[in-house]
């Protein structure tokens, strides 16, 4: 049974969600394919990460409808899905360009209790999903939303550096000490700092060897968007 001797390239790909962080990520989210025809039932849908034909995380066989979906495991971090249509027997002059969709999951999460720890390096996060606890504001700026967090412990003592620079939207940085119902500024950036221009932000920070400290990053107003954060041991 042909649905048609070729097939059309898809028009559409959504995910059930597209933006969350470390304390509110799903288990699973679903990528549905849309189709402008019916699909051949002589060909798969096939999902990928990364790059159209990259790594295959799903594929439907062709059913006649014009809407396909696999269900998967939720990323942790900014990834783009993409879907074709594969042809098969009968199907080999149809249109395999893909449709994409990018979820923005971060590793940040929207609450200073749950803020994952990191170590030297550089962190995606998306404060889009984000709102703000509310526990302290910067000592920098007063005016600050849709705040995400880290938590940080040097493995030595001395200068620690941070920063969001290249960052999408006007942020402000802030490093704190104690606990996230007892938290004392260390250090905090709106705009510039030691190493950025423009509106993103970097600090450094004088820090205790085997000490928990936390790591927020909050929109100027309510300003939102997506960046890196870059954190650099006390040499």
């Amino acid at each position: 049974l042909y649905t048609n001797y070729y097939n059309e390239a898809p028009s559409s790909l959504a995910a059930n969600t597209t933006c969350y962080n470390a304390d509110n990520r799903p288990s699973t989210i679903t990528l549905t394919a849309t189709f402008p025809a019916a699909i051949n039932m002589n060909g798969t849908v096939a999902f990928y990460s990364g790059s159209c034909g990259g790594t295959l995380v799903g594929s439907v066989a062709g059913n006649g409808a014009t809407t396909a979906a696999v269900t998967i495991t939720a990323p942790t971090t900014q990834t783009t899905y993409y879907v074709r249509y594969e042809p098969g027997a009968y199907s080999g002059c149809s249109n395999t360009a893909c449709a994409s969709v990018t979820v923005n999951a971060s590793p940040a999460s929207n609450t200073c209790a749950s803020a994952p720890l990191v170590t030297s390096g550089t962190y995606y996060y998306n404060n889009q999903c984000a709102s703000s606890d509310g526990i302290i504001a910067p000592s920098c700026q007063a005016t600050y939303n849709n705040d995400i967090w880290f938590k940080y412990t040097p493995p030595r003592g001395g200068v620690a550096s941070f920063s969001t620079c290249g960052s999408s939207f006007d942020n402000v940085l802030d490093i704190f000490s104690g606990t996230c119902g007892s938290l004392t500024s260390v250090a905090c950036n709106d705009d510039g700092g030691y190493a950025c221009t423009g509106t993103a932000a970097s600090v450094q920070a004088t820090l205790n060897c085997n000490t928990t400290y936390y790591i927020r990053i909050s929109g100027w107003s309510s300003n939102t968007g997506t960046g890196t954060l870059v954190v650099t041991d006390p040499v």
